[in-house]
């Protein structure tokens, strides 16, 4: 299954379930605060504004 996290440099395939599985989708990791993001394991505060630059370029 393909996902916008997939573009994100420096999240793979096990970043990205662990994402999906504690957020349950990509609109939740969106709205969520970088500071929640970096409480999953392995997500750094520089991978988490990645995330959220990516994601929120990726709706508009």
């Amino acid at each position: 299954i393909k996902s916008a996290l997939d573009e994100i440099p420096g999240i793979g395939r096990v970043k990205r379930n662990t994402l999906l599985k504690h957020f349950g989708s990509v609109e939740k990791i969106r709205e969520a605060p970088i500071e929640e993001l970096t409480m999953i394991r392995g997500i750094t505060p520089g991978m988490a504004e990645a995330i959220k630059k990516a994601l929120l370029i990726q709706t508009h």
